[in-house]
């Protein structure tokens, strides 16, 4: 927990401010989109697990940290690090979209929350490991 705490430290305050924006968004076109717009199924289920895998795939790059060549040089593992630091960034993602799903329930109750939550976990897990994968490869190949 708390090596996953200090990962939060590192990556600072850009993915909190872009996905707060998204939940605006999301928020904005709840109000707004008409009844052709079936906002959950289009929200959680494409477009939330894409963002996820691609916050991690930028922001979990391996060699992009400045801290690499310390934690490469005195860190047990490199496996754990890209392991915290992906939970990190997916756990991130993830609160913002339930945060999204409570909004989207009570503005628009299309679907039940649960349904909305297991709709957009399957997804995400699939891409984000997917995202985390190429990291590693991508690591190893260079």
């Amino acid at each position: 927990m708390r090596q996953v705490k200090s990962e939060l430290k590192i990556l600072g305050i850009n993915p909190i401010l872009i996905l707060s924006s998204l939940v605006v968004v999301f928020t904005i076109l709840s109000f707004f989109a008409g009844e052709m717009l079936n906002l959950s199924l289009l929200g959680f289920e494409v477009i939330f697990p894409f963002i996820a895998a691609m916050s991690i795939g930028e922001w979990g790059k391996i060699k992009a940290d400045e801290n690499y060549d310390v934690i490469a040089a005195q860190g047990k593992s490199l496996l754990s690090w890209v392991l915290y630091r992906s939970v990190a960034i997916f756990a991130t993602v993830t609160l913002f979209a339930i945060l999204c799903m409570v909004v989207v329930f009570y503005v628009r109750p299309e679907m039940p929350f649960w349904e909305m939550v297991f709709i957009y976990i399957s997804p995400a897990l699939i891409l984000s490991t997917l995202a985390v994968l190429c990291n590693l490869i991508l690591f190893l190949v260079q």
